[in-house]
């Protein structure tokens, strides 16, 4: 049989062991409340990132579908017959030769439109102009001669003895034939 004395150290060895048990198992218990404390901290931090990349998604979305939707309304730059005022049109045919051109393609291309929705861009020092839904990079040509000729078009037909004298009309003539054969050479 056992003695008291036994018994009570066998139960201090098991308290004992108990105690060392419960210690380990509250320092678990604190490395997991520590370790979730960390994964809250981490779960919270890749919440916020997945947050503001959501909102990046968001706005590119957004500004892919306003680029889509300023491209359709774009003026293409191709052979037309152009709408325009016949006074304005009048006072840029009597201003000097390159002025005038200037002056009348701002008023046709470029007038009342935000910048992003000019017809013709430089990118890279290179020139691309707006025709069927896309850029096209300038080959040195076609820019030069369809707006030209479209301004031309305009300026022989309101270049008539009923909106100008004999004079201007004559004048405003060989300019613009001159105007037309220099346009081919160049």
């Amino acid at each position: 049989m056992t003695s008291i004395s036994e018994l009570i150290n066998n139960v201090l060895i098991d308290n004992l062991k108990f105690k060392q048990m419960f210690d380990k198992l509250d320092n678990n218990i604190n490395s997991l409340i520590d370790s979730n404390k960390d994964i809250k901290e981490v779960n919270n931090k890749l919440l916020k990132k997945i947050n503001s990349l959501e909102l990046k998604i968001d706005m590119i979305s957004i500004y892919q579908q306003q680029d889509k939707n300023l491209q359709i309304n774009i003026k293409e730059i191709k052979r037309e017959k152009l709408k325009y005022d016949i006074k304005i049109a009048k006072k840029f045919i009597l201003m000097p030769q390159i002025e005038g051109e200037v002056e009348f393609f701002k008023y046709l291309y470029l007038d009342n439109i935000n910048k992003e929705l000019y017809p013709i861009k430089i990118e890279k020092k290179k020139l691309s102009y707006w025709l069927n839904n896309k850029w096209n990079l300038d080959d040195g040509i076609y820019l030069k001669n369809t707006i030209l000729k479209n301004i031309s078009s305009i300026y022989f037909e309101i270049n008539n003895l009923s909106n100008f004298s004999e004079e201007l009309f004559i004048n405003n003539q060989k300019k613009y034939m001159i105007y037309e054969i220099l346009r081919v050479r160049i």
